[in-house]
């Protein structure tokens, strides 16, 4: 498939921007296609606190203190935005 060609309906997202692997097609026509039982992420509620502290990756985002920190691959913290003491 060239770039050119390449979009958004063509890997995998409708025009509201959700996936669902109901669009699989079927390997051939004597086999089933793929179902699916379980809600889809893009439509579920999600509710409910994060909580103080959210680590996602190397990115530490620390509500208490309010500041978030950025850390190496060896656990060095390299940025920090936000309350710069302590």
């Amino acid at each position: 498939m060239s770039s050119k060609n390449y979009s958004y309906v063509s890997s995998g997202y409708d025009a509201f921007l959700s996936r669902s692997i109901d669009d699989v097609a079927q390997v051939n026509l004597d086999s089933t296609g793929p179902t699916s039982t379980a809600i889809r992420y893009d439509s579920a509620q999600i509710s409910g606190m994060l909580g103080d502290v959210l680590p996602i990756g190397n990115i530490l985002i620390d509500g208490v203190t309010g500041r978030i920190s950025v850390f190496d691959s060896t656990g060095k913290e390299m940025t920090r935005l936000g309350n710069l003491d302590g």
